[in-house]
C-alpha cells in the first residue's frame, strides 16, 4: 500500500463514513423500536449501543429537545 496523505486521507474518509452510516442506522433502529413501545434494555440488547447512549438519546426525544 502506498503511504502518500492522499491515499490515507481518502481511505480515512471511507473509513468515517462508513462508521458513521452504521451508528446512524443503529440509532434509527433504537427510535423506531422505541415508538413501537420496546423498553429502553430491550433496545440496548437489540441494537447493541451502549445504555447510557440509549437512555440518554431517549431521555432527550422524550423531553421535546
Amino acid at each position: 500500500m502506498e503511504r502518500t496523505g492522499t491515499v490515507e486521507a481518502k481511505e480515512l474518509k471511507e473509513a468515517w463514513q462508513d462508521g458513521y452510516e452504521a451508528a446512524i442506522s443503529k440509532m434509527r433502529l433504537a427510535l423506531k423500536l422505541r415508538d413501537m413501545g420496546m423498553a429502553d434494555c430491550e433496545i440496548v440488547k437489540r441494537t447493541d449501543l451502549p445504555p447510557f447512549i440509549v437512555h440518554g438519546m431517549l431521555g432527550e426525544r422524550k423531553a421535546g429537545r
